[in-house]
């Protein structure tokens, strides 16, 4: 069994684990069942905290070492950043839907997060816009470095000012106010999610790996053409696949599940959400979990499916 293949059993064991876990202690003193919401609201928040931390390492690491292979991590976990601060601002919306009666309110924590999305989709678009990979890697970097300024921003906003939303519930000034099967519940799934985040950074910088064999390739085409030398100009850090031989195989079938079971899902988020208004606290949970969930594999879906297409470039132009 590849290492590879740990993680993910890993990641899918901790996941049910952390789900059964959630379900089925009792309600929290102060809101009741509807509390099971930050089983996945703040692990998501707690990943793109993460996400972003290791952007601002690698960003770092390149500036001081100009190895392309941290500016591949810190691209990598960009992209898994924005995916999960995106569904913090989801699940944020339904919880204020469900205890506040809006889906959206200009409250401080909410238009703060919403800005570091921003922020670091901005990061995403720079790198497309720049052709010039070490150009690329460099200006990057440093957007990577001042962009983590958003994080204690957002993080003690609800500290700092006035807001709707609660104190922080995990990184917050004092101990940890809860109780321990509700401790327990939040570590759990925090654990998962940090497992979860492993999976999708080595299949994100596969990814990257690929990608930029594919540059490496075409590159070496052009200077063919135009007579120069044949050989590859090569980056600074290795391109060394991740994953194994069998990778193709496993990722047509995983995308073909992910597919269905997505499919699934994003029709009981529909259902569910043209019943918003008489959900029951109980109702309000299935709800986050399935939009969590659906949202998950659909983004699984999506980085199988462009591994599995670069791949199949790569060996198109080799």
């Amino acid at each position: 069994m590849t290492k590879n293949r740990v993680f993910e059993i890993s990641a899918v064991t901790t996941m049910v684990t952390a789900l059964v876990i959630a379900l089925s202690i009792g309600k929290e003193q102060t809101m009741g069942n509807l509390a099971r919401v930050l089983f996945v609201h703040v692990p998501s928040a707690w990943l793109a905290y993460l996400a972003f931390g290791v952007t601002l390492a690698g960003s770092i690491l390149y500036l001081a070492k100009k190895d392309l292979k941290w500016d591949r991590l810190a691209a990598s976990s960009a992209e898994v950043g924005v995916f999960f601060t995106a569904l913090t601002i989801a699940l944020g919306m339904i919880w204020g839907r469900s205890t506040w009666g809006v889906w959206w309110t200009w409250d401080a924590r909410l238009v703060l997060t919403a800005v570091m999305l921003f922020v670091y989709l901005g990061y995403l678009a720079l790198r497309r816009s720049i052709p010039d990979r070490i150009a690329r890697a460099r200006r990057s970097a440093w957007l990577g470095i001042l962009g983590i300024v958003q994080i204690p921003i957002v993080h003690f906003s609800v500290i700092w000012w006035r807001t709707l939303h609660q104190p922080p519930t995990i990184l917050r000034p004092g101990s940890m106010e809860m109780d321990p099967p509700f401790r327990a519940a939040l570590f759990a799934a925090l654990f998962a999610y940090t497992i979860v985040y492993v999976v999708l950074m080595r299949r994100r910088i596969e990814l990257s790996q690929l990608e930029d064999r594919f540059e490496e390739i075409v590159a070496a085409e052009e200077r063919a053409v135009a007579g120069e030398a044949v050989t590859a100009p090569r980056y600074e850090g290795s391109t060394e696949m991740v994953w194994d031989d069998a990778a193709p195989v496993r990722d047509r079938r995983a995308t073909f599940v992910a597919v269905a079971i997505g499919l699934v899902l994003a029709a009981a988020v529909a259902a569910v959400s043209s019943q918003a208004t008489s959900l029951s606290n109980w109702g309000w949970v299935a709800y986050a979990y399935t939009v969590t969930y659906a949202a998950m594999l659909a983004y699984v879906t999506w980085l199988v499916w462009r591994i599995h297409t670069t791949r199949r470039r790569v060996e198109e132009v080799q």
